[in-house]
């Protein structure tokens, strides 16, 4: 009964999605693992071909939804500044970096919105599907975490003074709102959060750190507001069994391991890993070495990086020097938007929706500000964000929502 279940709803109407969802995995863990050049390619090549037909497709809906005016507003710019960084030519922008491989980051991290929203607004996606998904996208996280993981212990092979931070992170703690999903299975969700937020700590990632704990505290603020009493004593015994779980899990590993007490000792004394710093010269770069021009329109794609050696930090500082006041407008303009979804789903859709909505769009909110945000959104995120927002067009259009 539950195998046909399951079966129906991977591999009925929402088969498109599913297979989507399963060639990013294949690419993820062939790449990860090393499992063969070719199935890499393959992979690699197939998902984003499929990214791109369904972002064309996702454009029907462009009178339908500010959403995706908004997005493809910003998004637009970025692929029209890359587009000059490639007629440009430069071989490298920094370390590994290529134009080519900088715009793919923008691709990636952007073109999955656009294809979520369309399997929304098509149907082909429920809460169930992404109960049942959640399974590859964990496998996704995990396979990106042991690649990153491998690297650093080659590292450590060399130099044991080496740097032990793993950037998966910010890929873990973007599972988190995926528990919103399970908001009637209260066991599981908190389950989910205790495992997210130990992996999470185990990455030495402190930013991932930060965002996931504000998206912790979200979700239990939403579930103490709720009137039901009895809903109010299961959060309060289950918060507390895994506030204390985790204290202990922390105190160990504060107590055994050398790099994460280092970690949180700079961290307590205000280091910042040089961010202050790069900050302040940005800032000095906008007030006194820019030119109207320059202000107004930008440096061009990676002129921060180009300029600084390295990405701000920041998304905004980021997109002042790249995009000028006008990157700076359309990309207040897109959070604004969100923003506008945000406050009409809570008034009308259902409560799984909302709570994985507010979670996705405050943590990508919140990283803008100490990372990079809007380049390195993770797959998961967008999966939420796309198909969230599709929601809230459904119900505006069609007046009915099926979730």
């Amino acid at each position: 009964m539950v195998t046909k279940k399951i079966n129906k709803v991977i591999l009925g109407h929402s088969l498109p999605a599913t297979i989507y969802v399963l060639v990013y995995t294949l690419y993820t863990v062939t790449f990860s693992f090393h499992l063969g050049l070719n199935l890499i390619r393959l992979s690699y090549v197939v998902f984003y071909a499929m990214s791109v037909w369904y972002f064309f497709r996702s454009f029907g809906y462009w009178n339908k939804s500010s959403f995706i005016r908004a997005l493809t507003m910003m998004f637009g710019l970025v692929m029209t500044y890359c587009a000059f960084l490639l007629l440009d030519r430069s071989p490298r922008l920094m370390h590994d970096i290529t134009p080519l491989s900088y715009t793919l980051l923008y691709v990636a991290s952007i073109l999955p919105i656009y294809v979520f929203y369309y399997f929304g607004r098509r149907k082909m996606l429920t809460v169930v599907w992404f109960q049942i998904i959640a399974i590859l996208f964990c496998l996704n996280a995990y396979a990106l975490y042991y690649e990153n993981q491998l690297a650093i212990m080659d590292k450590l092979l060399i130099d044991e003074g080496a740097i032990q931070t793993n950037n998966s992170g910010y890929i873990i703690v973007s599972l988190l709102p995926l528990i919103a999903f399970f908001n009637k299975r209260v066991s599981t969700q908190y389950v989910g959060i205790v495992l997210i937020l130990i992996s999470t700590i185990m990455c030495f990632k402190r930013g991932a750190v930060i965002i996931g704990v504000i998206a912790v505290t979200y979700y239990f603020y939403n579930m103490v507001k709720m009137p039901s009493t009895s809903r109010k004593l299961i959060v309060l015994v289950f918060g507390a069994a895994s506030a204390v779980f985790l204290y202990m899990y922390l105190d160990n590993l504060f107590l055994t391991n050398d790099y994460f007490y280092q970690r949180v000792m700079l961290t307590y004394e205000g280091d910042s890993s040089g961010r202050d710093g790069l900050f302040g010269k940005i800032w000095v770069y906008i007030l006194e070495n820019e030119s109207v021009v320059e202000l107004l329109l930008g440096g061009g794609a990676a002129a921060t990086v180009e300029l600084f050696g390295i990405e701000a930090h920041n998304d905004w500082l980021e997109f002042a020097i790249d995009f000028g006041m006008l990157g700076i407008v359309l990309y207040v303009f897109y959070w604004v938007t969100s923003y506008k979804y945000f406050r009409y789903a809570k008034k009308r859709l259902p409560e799984s929706i909302v709570m994985a909505m507010g979670m996705v769009l405050l943590m990508n909110f919140v990283r803008s500000f100490f990372s990079m945000s809007f380049i390195d959104m993770t797959f998961m995120s967008s999966s939420i964000i796309g198909y969230t927002m599709s929601c809230v067009d459904t119900f505006k259009h069609e007046g009915e929502l099926i979730c």
